[in-house]
């Protein structure tokens, strides 16, 4: 039996730093994620620049940047477009998902082809 398609999560940034870090750990920690992209939405708090340094030999994960706020659902749109996963997550820099999460809210979606979204109660 082979192994269940990656997932891909985008997480939009604006001046998110207090949240960012923590919010990209535990996506790194998550069961199942092949790919992360953080679209920078032209922050200028130096978090973009730290995760960077962090977080440089981590294959995983990408930055996109704007140099304006293009708004969250164009900067989805994106980092959407930069991954070729068959599952993709967008995911707010002040959430904190647990390690099953994702992986969890695949296999409801592979239960049910029918359904062409799959969201979480917070």
């Amino acid at each position: 039996m082979s192994a269940p398609a990656a997932i891909a999560v985008v997480v939009v940034a604006h001046y998110s730093a207090a949240t960012l870090r923590d919010c990209i750990d535990a996506v790194l920690a998550a069961e199942g994620v092949g790919e992360i992209v953080v679209v920078d939405n032209a922050t200028r708090d130096g978090s973009i620049e730290a995760l960077e340094q962090v977080f440089a030999p981590e294959p995983r994960l990408r930055f996109v940047r704007n140099t304006d706020n293009v708004g969250f659902a164009t900067a989805c749109n994106q980092g959407a477009r930069t991954t070729r996963a068959p599952f993709l997550v967008f995911l707010n820099p002040d959430c904190i998902v647990e390690p099953a999460t994702l992986a969890t809210m695949r296999a409801l979606a592979l239960a049910r082809p029918d359904a062409g979204l799959v969201g979480a109660d917070v």
